[in-house]
């Protein structure tokens, strides 16, 4: 062994670090030598790559299991929308219109990013930030350009993640409250509770901000860590 390499030579080699050798670790098979630090290396790049698949930006701390579960399952269009119900013959075609009562059929891209009633909330919560920006309408694009809307810093994007998950929660949230009780659907107070749902799990579940409710409200972006100059 020599600066952290094992070397191997075939004659005299026991048994046992034969089939160490055999396992190709890292590929060093053909230069018969084995390196502790170019391994670490390796694995630590595969844990980067693992870091920027799409369903690590959903499952994560700040966000509570159930609400990530239910996000993932929008992205993947695998929630009971209207128009996923039709496939499965729970509902007819006369049923299909959109709770906004804006005239158009429910399926997940309308509810979430199209609807001129509902998905309006992004507009809403971009102007609580302090941007002004048509989002796009398909989900993981919509989720990557509002996460990145204040900055690409690691720090940045997870918080504006944050704000995301809370927003599409409410928003589904608010659906089936108009769907099965008969609620009207208040943009206002969904824009609200989405910013009250962002704030506690940032502070409480991630310690990611140290600003109290009413701070957070009137200037986000202070909060999240931009100073405007």
């Amino acid at each position: 062994m020599s600066n952290g390499v094992i070397s191997l030579s075939l004659n005299g080699a026991s048994i046992w670090w034969r089939d160490i050798c055999n396992l190709d670790v890292g590929g060093w098979v053909s230069a018969r030598e084995y390196s502790v630090k170019e391994v670490y290396k390796s694995l630590e790049v595969e844990d980067q790559q693992a870091r920027s698949l799409p369903w690590c930006k959903i499952w994560n701390k700040a966000i509570p299991s159930k609400v990530s579960c239910m996000v993932w399952r929008v992205l993947q269009n695998r929630i009971p929308t209207k128009d996923n119900l039709l496939k499965r013959g729970v509902l007819t075609n006369s049923q299909m219109g959109c709770v906004g009562e804006c005239g158009r059929e429910e399926s997940v891209s309308h509810i979430f990013f199209e609807c001129p009633k509902i998905a309006c909330m992004w507009k809403l919560l971009c102007n609580w930030i302090g941007v002004d920006l048509n989002l796009q309408n398909e989900g993981w694009q919509h989720l990557e350009q509002f996460e990145g809307l204040l900055g690409s810093q690691r720090n940045l994007t997870m918080k504006m993640r944050v704000i995301w998950a809370a927003g599409v929660w409410c928003i589904w949230r608010g659906r089936n409250n108009k769907v099965f009780r008969g609620e009207e659907i208040q943009m206002e107070k969904l824009v609200e509770e989405a910013k009250i749902l962002a704030w506690r799990w940032l502070k409480l579940k991630s310690n990611s901000i140290a600003d109290d409710i009413v701070a957070w409200c009137n200037n986000p972006k202070a909060c999240i860590g931009i100073l405007d100059g």
